[in-house]
């Protein structure tokens, strides 16, 4: 399903904050050749009728012409504007029938499963005012709703949200990483921070920065020094991206960057937080992590990796809580030089080391 963003202006786009509730379905009720998503699209943008809408589909492309966090004037009710997402289904004879109903059925179970809404918040235009709309799916809209729910089933499964909270606790993801490499700087609880201020996932986002610095052992092209955790603006040797003054900083900036994908918002794109923003043609274009693949990063298998580290953080087994204050408390006291995995198995070397130092702090 190819989709395309060609935003209209002007009066039929009022800009108002849509306080999104619904999804509703329309037909064109235009069985004209040629009639298809582009050419209402532009009839949207000239009309001097007060009608817009925020999806238009065909056999061939979606093309969103009202940011969905925005008010269109689809529904022949305020409540129904103000509150209801618009889809528009294309009727020109000249398309292909089966492709644009399953079109219609994809991006009706994309846009739900982007707002977290239920299949019950589905409806037709007829149910605003009694417009006999959308007029050919209503003879089939039980139908319609059974193909949409398969379909919104199979996304819930498989496309995982940028924006939200943690799925997986601060433990499990010092756990994970510790595993991965005992020596990486603990910012988890940074992460936490960001996902208050930001709303985007900390599990995700750390996820992402496990994968960018190779656990935080870095060695590409992104120095640690950098406090750069997800290669923001790095293209290559003579080009390593970004720098940020703290951690914190640095953390701030990716995930304000991730939101600004997952998420239609030009007021964030600022560059305060940002500094490298992201393109207008961008802006939340990838609500789910499986999108971040060919926009992110070129590798195909970009978004799988972070989303399978998601699962393998969700499966780890937090570190025994007992047991790492003892362990501080050895370092605190000069026994030992750093923090260790619990499960860590203690080589004989490492042990005489160990109890060579606690002789000595004895004999002081």
């Amino acid at each position: 399903m190819y989709l395309k963003r060609d935003l209209i202006t002007g009066n039929n786009r009022p800009g108002d904050k849509l306080e999104l509730k619904t999804i509703t379905i329309h037909e064109t009720a235009n069985p004209n050749e040629g009639a298809g998503a582009q050419m209402h699209r532009d009839y949207a943008q000239n009309t001097t009728n007060s009608v817009s809408y925020h999806w238009v589909v065909d056999d061939k492309i979606a093309i969103q012409v009202v940011p969905d966090e925005e008010v269109a004037w689809h529904a022949g009710t305020d409540e129904g504007n103000k509150t209801s997402l618009g889809i528009e289904i294309c009727e020109n004879r000249d398309a292909d029938p089966v492709a644009r109903y399953d079109n219609a059925v994809w991006l009706a179970a994309y846009l739900l499963h982007k707002h977290k809404l239920s299949i019950n918040d589905l409806i037709p235009h007829k149910d605003w005012y009694g417009k006999n709309c959308p007029r050919n799916l209503l003879a089939v809209w039980q139908d319609f709703k059974r193909d949409v729910a398969a379909k919104l089933a199979s996304m819930q499964q498989n496309k995982t949200h940028i924006k939200g909270k943690s799925e997986i606790s601060a433990e499990q993801m010092r756990a994970y990483l510790k595993k991965r490499n005992p020596d990486a700087p603990d910012y988890v609880d940074l992460y936490f921070q960001m996902e208050e201020k930001e709303g985007v996932r900390a599990d995700v986002a750390f996820a992402q920065s496990i994968l960018e610095t190779n656990a935080w052992k870095f060695g590409g092209v992104v120095s640690e020094k950098q406090n750069n955790f997800a290669g923001l603006g790095a293209t290559g040797p003579d080009n390593p991206g970004l720098s940020f003054n703290t951690p914190l900083e640095g953390i701030m900036a990716q995930g304000r960057h991730l939101r600004l994908y997952a998420e239609y918002n030009p007021n964030l794109n600022d560059k305060k937080v940002d500094p490298r923003g992201l393109p207008n043609h961008l802006l939340g274009w990838a609500p789910f992590v499986e999108d971040l693949t060919g926009k992110w990063a070129v590798d195909i298998m970009y978004g799988y990796k972070i989303k399978r580290m998601i699962y393998e953080m969700k499966m780890t087994e937090p570190l025994e809580h007992w047991t790492i204050p003892q362990i501080e408390k050895l370092k605190e006291r000069g026994i030992i030089k750093k923090t260790h995995d619990p499960e860590e198995v203690v080589k004989f070397g490492v042990l005489a080391t160990v109890l060579n130092n606690l002789m000595d702090q004895m004999k002081k």
